[in-house]
């Protein structure tokens, strides 16, 4: 299985412009309407989100470590390989922090975003 990707995004950045997530979700829903599911299966983008506040688990402290650049953002964001994929496809910028096995996210983590892509289109 392939790994997470962790974004982080700063407050100025998460009001600004809402990170990645808006844009890809965005991009994700013009792509369905141009495409068939019951012809086309797509692959699933999954992008989980924590915020980040003075607040730190164990978990989150634990995966600074193994990342210590993820310290001082207001937000993490974890998307697997095929939303990778998706913003590199639309041209959404990311700057990845690390990549992470799924067992090493977070448990407080939500689900920011969890869609079809159909990378062929």
């Amino acid at each position: 299985m392939r790994g997470f990707t962790v974004v982080g995004l700063t407050e100025g950045e998460v009001r600004r412009w809402g990170g990645p997530v808006h844009r890809l979700k965005d991009c994700l829903v013009e792509q369905l309407a141009k495409v068939h599911q019951d012809v086309f299966p797509g692959d699933a983008v999954i992008v989980y989100a924590i915020n980040v506040n003075g607040d730190n688990s164990a978990a989150l402290d634990k995966l600074c470590e193994r990342l210590p650049n993820c310290k001082g953002f207001a937000q993490l964001l974890f998307l697997n390989h095929t939303a990778s994929q998706a913003c590199d496809k639309f041209g959404i910028p990311i700057v990845a922090l690390g990549t992470i096995r799924p067992d090493d996210i977070p448990p407080e983590r939500i689900v920011a975003l969890e869609r079809p892509f159909f990378p062929g289109l």
